[in-house]
């Protein structure tokens, strides 16, 4: 299980341990109080409790969910940068593999111009066209 998973796990347990440990607690001083609606009134209390602390512990683990998109969102912004730079880098070598035909047939070498030798300007670098 992924961590945010575990989190919630853990919440919902303490959640439920501290919800059971409030019943019994309020039940037992009714009960020693003498009151004739103790369980009424236990449950009562717990209610409330539970309603105003489920409240906050949605907004934390709200909190939990929605601190993950800044990672994933700063990883598109600099995908679609290194995408641009790519574009960039392809063009010059392209240019400079144009360029290099050109000198060679100016220098009365036969040339041939193919993608094969744009691809071989760009180094080991780039990926084997297929």
């Amino acid at each position: 299980m992924s961590d945010i998973q575990n989190q919630i796990i853990n919440i919902i347990a303490i959640t439920m341990a501290m919800c059971f440990f409030c019943f019994a607690s309020s039940w037992i001083l009714f009960e020693l109080k003498g009151s004739p609606n103790s369980l009424k009134d236990t449950w009562t209390i717990v209610s409330s409790l539970f309603s105003g602390g489920a409240a906050l512990i949605a907004a934390y683990i709200a909190s939990l969910l929605f601190n993950d998109w800044k990672e994933q969102h700063n990883k598109s912004i600099l995908s679609n940068e290194a995408k641009i730079i790519f574009r960039k880098i392809s063009e010059s070598y392209l240019l400079l593999a144009t360029y290099n035909k050109s000198l060679d047939r100016m220098l009365g070498n036969s040339v041939a111009f193919s993608i094969n030798d744009i691809h071989n300007s760009m180094g080991p670098e780039v990926v084997p066209l297929v």
